[in-house]
């Protein structure tokens, strides 16, 4: 018994294909383009790791010193250093042609 794969068949498996590694290129791209750091503080006061106590910005303890508060930003593209616009360049090359495949 031999079994024919459908011109269709065949045309919606790579379409899958396609979209698969379209999704990675928007994944990569966007983790490129973006870093985790500290955008701000917390209303919650800081604590040392080790022992748990409180901590301050001053030697008097009248100033508390607060929470960092973390999330992604964008990078401007003046501040991407020379492997994360390589690294922009060749995922935009890459979506280029796959979507010519399309």
């Amino acid at each position: 018994m031999t079994r024919i794969i459908t011109p269709i068949q065949k045309k919606r498996a790579q379409l899958e294909v396609l979209e698969v590694l379209l999704d990675k290129i928007s994944d990569m791209e966007e983790s490129n383009q973006k870093d985790y750091r500290v955008i701000g503080k917390t209303d919650e006061q800081a604590t040392d790791w080790r022992t748990g106590e409180l901590l301050w910005e001053d030697d008097e303890h009248t100033i508390p010193k607060m929470k960092d508060e973390w999330g992604s930003v964008d990078i401007p593209e003046e501040e991407m250093t020379v492997e994360r616009l390589a690294k922009k360049d060749a995922l935009t090359w890459a979506r280029a042609i796959l979507e010519k495949l399309v």
